[in-house]
């Protein structure tokens, strides 16, 4: 997903980009998602990335 970002006067392209698992349920012959959990998450501002996360790793402050 792209997107953008206002700041002060201007806008910037951001662009979240994530890895995920999700788990689905089968409900009255309806396929319904119970739940996405984020395995790893790369965030882009102006096409450089500012954050990088990895699920069960800690990152740096």
């Amino acid at each position: 997903m792209k997107t953008t970002k206002a700041v002060l006067f201007s806008t910037q392209p951001v662009e979240p980009i994530t890895l995920s698992t999700d788990t689905w349920v089968k409900l009255h012959g309806r396929w319904l998602l119970q739940e996405t959990e984020t395995d790893q998450l790369d965030y882009y501002v102006n096409g450089l990335r500012v954050q990088h996360a990895v699920k069960g790793t800690s990152s740096p402050h």
